[in-house]
């Protein structure tokens, strides 16, 4: 039994279960919920304010954090970053990323900036980055971003420039035997002998230049299918048709076979709904929706291991991200970035923080190497998402100050409260899980009986 408020409130926001094992917080909060012997006080409310007090909604994320920030899957990306490590074993530097420190004496600035007048987004400063846009959540997603603005300013310039743009889908058949190292590298073979073919050099002189981009699904009965999109800029009126049988031919030629099924080609139109649908931030944004189907993208094979424990996801994730590592997501031809007036930026670089155009920084403040490895960044759990949310909430400043008083919110015992009063328990008036309630949750929602826990 609890026998004060204040022990109480030291367990909620101050020593948080270790995530990282996978334990679980439920036992505790249903067993502190339910120690109606606590008296009342202030001392509870006054930290558990500290979670969320703004109005807004409550949802739950599976003990990722206090909601996904502002709708952007930014605990998401946090918490399949730290699984995807795990996944690697150490290969790479996921595990780093954005995790640990660049410099131990300059600590981490946690930076608030607004957009175009809008409300403040908070962003850290001074962490390691790895740049993988194949295997890191977190670069990928901001990597796509460069890339998707890159092939917009193609598109822009490209009918700026009354030329015509045209999409080709490049597979093969494959089966649920091939093994994807050995798959993939026969493509390779295949779209060089593509390109050295006679109908495509017939063709080079009315063809401006061409992006291509490698993508890959697997899990099904059909085993992986790796693809080439390729985005193709010509003269207007140019017929790509002859390149069909050209291509089917240089399957043949590198041990692939492959059928009508094996190529497709759009329209303008169509290369441009592309683009704006492209990139692994699309698939991570939509990962939760397409969780089921049969074939899945490694985004979401990623999210199966991580949030459903799929064992089968994992491995394939850990098998792509094995063969993909080190690749190019996107391949320019020759000349055409600077046709166009692009500049080349490369993973690594398109990674990193970069400030933009009606980008306003509003606030500043500094977390010591120490704290943050303590207490943010730490083996008992991650908590970069929620220390984020909590400083768009309240400032950066006061944020910080919140952490240096050991005040951190505990995610999963506060989800597990809210669970709680969604199925239906009343908390007795006066009381400590009164208490914990009032803090986190209107109290016209809560007379109600409808508290926002879904």
């Amino acid at each position: 039994m609890l026998k004060n408020c204040n022990s109480f409130s030291q367990n909620l926001v101050k020593s948080p279960p270790d995530v990282s094992s996978g334990a679980s917080s439920a036992p505790v909060a249903r067993r502190l919920l339910r120690a109606e012997t606590a008296p009342e006080g202030g001392g509870l409310e006054t930290n558990a304010k500290s979670v969320r007090q703004n109005g807004g909604s409550i949802s739950r994320t599976g003990g990722s954090g206090l909601g996904k920030a502002k709708g952007d899957g930014r605990a998401d990306r946090f918490r399949w970053q730290r699984h995807a490590a795990k996944l690697m074993r150490g290969d790479g530097r996921v595990g780093l990323c954005r995790w640990s420190v660049v410099s131990r004496k300059a600590g981490v600035d946690v930076v608030s900036s607004s957009y175009g007048g809008g409300a403040d987004r908070v962003h850290y400063e001074g962490l390691q980055t790895c740049g993988s846009v194949w295997a890191c959540p977190c670069c990928s997603f901001r990597i796509s971003q460069t890339r998707k603005s890159e092939m917009n300013r193609l598109l822009s310039w490209a009918r700026g420039q009354g030329l015509q743009l045209t999409m080709l889908t490049l597979t093969a058949r494959h089966g649920r035997d091939d093994a994807l190292d050995e798959l993939l590298a026969q493509m390779k073979d295949a779209k060089q002998r593509w390109a050295r073919h006679r109908s495509y050099r017939n063709l080079k002189s009315g063809i401006v230049g061409s992006v291509t981009a490698t993508e890959v699904t697997g899990g099904g009965v059909h085993g992986w299918h790796p693809h080439f999109h390729v985005i193709i800029v010509s003269e207007w009126g140019t017929d790509l048709s002859p390149l069909r049988d050209a291509w089917l031919a240089s399957l043949r030629g590198a041990g692939l076979e492959g059928t009508g099924a094996g190529w497709d080609m759009r329209s303008a139109n169509e290369t441009a709904k592309y683009i704006t649908k492209w990139g692994a931030a699309e698939e991570l944004a939509l990962s939760g929706e397409k969780k089921g189907r049969t074939s899945m993208t490694p985004a979401q094979m990623l999210a199966a291991s991580c949030d459903d424990g799929d064992r089968h996801a994992g491995m394939l994730w850990a098998e792509y991200a094995s063969v993909f590592r080190g690749r190019r997501q996107l391949v320019w031809s020759r000349g055409l970035k600077a046709l166009a007036e692009i500049d080349v930026v490369d993973d690594v670089e398109a990674a990193k923080d970069k400030a933009q155009d009606d980008q306003v920084e509003t606030g500043r403040a500094n977390i010591k190497h120490a704290l943050w490895v303590e207490t943010i960044a730490s083996r008992r759990g991650d908590r970069r998402s929620t220390v984020q949310q909590r400083a768009e909430e309240v400032g950066v400043e006061q944020a910080i100050a919140e952490i240096e008083a050991g005040y951190i919110p505990d995610p999963d015992i506060i989800d597990d409260l809210i669970e709680l009063i969604g199925d239906g328990y009343k908390p007795k008036p006066g009381g400590l899980a009164a208490a914990v309630l009032a803090a986190v949750i209107k109290p016209e929602q809560l007379d109600k009986g409808d508290p926002p826990c879904r």
